[in-house]
């Protein structure tokens, strides 16, 4: 439910925010309805205007051609480039035939027009306006509350993310083990392990001198795969619990004694059962370590 909720919740809050975020300031729109039938009028000015200038460009290309014809002269040998000219002035009188020209009077009206409008538009003012106010949308509270609201989704939301992660944990470690102690120190938790290593150690230490070459690699084996294993397994569960910052120390000496242990099976296996017995008694020192600082926390 409170899933459903924070997706709601998130889902207006973006919404609101598009909307408040879209919404053009009132002064612009003012302004833009205002500007744009000068913008229609002098768009339609121009037009006129440019059928003008382009009646007086052809009828400067008709005389710029009608004068290199009339160079050429009567000679036959030039028939054929008086023929050309003749085709060209022909496309210049079609051109000016199909455009309807206006006369000088109309064109002057034109020009005022165009510059009346531009004078009106001009007045109208322009964009941003002075008065800093006017700039905004009416609408950025709904932008504002828009965005409150999705972060509000987006809260709710990684809170019952946490909650169902948390939860089952919660719920199993209590059915399990109700006294918070105990299921501080339960064989199956980091703790635990660190607890229980210490055991396993100390029965490792008082056969290592006596034990044959195959039962001390296979004692260094158990003591990894049934104690400092599962303890690496389970440290993001301790850091939960503990703290990173309480809990750091803690993994280091644990680390430090799987790679001593690693060690002395590795020494051990090659024949040299010396470097084999050292490297188990500096493992047991970094497993006390630990035990150490995991009873300074608890007396905490």
């Amino acid at each position: 439910m409170m899933r459903l909720i924070a997706y709601a919740l998130f889902g207006i809050g973006i919404i609101a925010a598009i909307v408040g975020g879209a919404k053009l300031p009132a002064k612009q729109v003012e302004y833009l309805q205002q500007i744009r039938p000068f913008d229609v009028k002098l768009a339609a000015v121009e037009a006129e205007l440019k059928t003008v200038d382009q009646v007086k460009s052809l009828e400067e290309t008709k005389a710029s051609l009608t004068k290199s014809r009339d160079e050429l002269g009567g000679q036959v040998e030039f028939l054929k480039e008086i023929n050309e000219f003749d085709v060209k002035i022909a496309d210049v009188d079609a051109d000016l035939r199909s455009i309807d020209q206006l006369s000088a009077a109309e064109v002057k009206s034109l020009k005022e027009t165009k510059a009346s409008l531009t004078k009106s538009r001009a007045a109208v003012g322009g964009w941003p306006p002075e008065k800093k106010g006017e700039r905004f949308s009416n609408a950025i509270p709904v932008f504002c509350v828009g965005v409150g609201i999705a972060i509000v989704g987006i809260v709710l939301w990684r809170n019952d993310i946490r909650d169902r992660r948390v939860a089952p944990q919660a719920e199993q470690a209590e059915g399990e083990l109700p006294d918070t102690e105990a299921r501080t120190t339960a064989a199956d938790t980091a703790p635990g392990y660190i607890i229980s290593v210490q055991q396993a150690i100390e029965t490792l230490m008082s056969m290592m001198n006596k034990a044959s070459h195959q039962e001390l690699l296979d004692e260094v084996d158990k003591v990894l795969s049934e104690h400092v294993t599962p303890f690496v397994e389970l440290r993001e569960r301790l850091i939960e619990e503990m703290g990173l910052s309480r809990a750091a120390p803690i993994m280091l000496y644990m680390a430090s004694g799987e790679r001593l242990l690693n060690r002395a099976w590795s020494a051990e296996a090659d024949g040299y059962r010396h470097e084999s017995v050292d490297a188990i008694d500096e493992a047991a020192g970094s497993f006390q370590e630990a035990l150490q600082e995991m009873e300074g926390r608890n007396e905490d």
